[in-house]
């Protein structure tokens, strides 16, 4: 699930589900396959075990710890041996959402500030 629907916002009605919401949650799914399954069999004790939670604070939390160790360069010596030519596709792809939130919550703070937004937009 896409990271900012795991918030008490979404769940209270205040956050509608786009189509961007369901491309970040098809993200995390490959993640989650590339570090869980072998051979196809899922791997007991593998980072993303913390997601497999009810708790969307709990998954929230675990998600953005995750992706602050992606931009350290981490966890890729935890992919799985059948993913490992594929994860830095996945890399990037989270990257690219890392980018696009990063840009869209630059971009609602700083509407708020109209004199400042036609500069960072520039």
């Amino acid at each position: 699930m896409a990271i900012d629907l795991l918030t008490e916002k979404y769940w209270d009605g205040h956050i509608k589900r786009q189509y961007h919401h369901e491309l970040e949650a098809f993200i995390w799914v490959l993640s989650f396959v590339f570090f869980r399954y072998h051979n196809g069999t899922a791997v007991p004790n593998t980072i993303v075990e913390e997601w497999m939670t009810s708790n969307y604070g709990t998954c929230h939390e675990k998600k953005s710890s995750f992706l602050r160790k992606l931009r350290e360069h981490r966890h890729g010596e935890s992919v799985q041996p059948d993913f490992k030519d594929v994860w830095p596709i996945a890399l990037q792809l989270h990257c690219c959402e890392m980018t696009a939130y990063l840009k869209s919550t630059h971009e609602l703070a700083l509407s708020r500030h109209s004199t400042l937004y036609p500069v960072w937009n520039t």
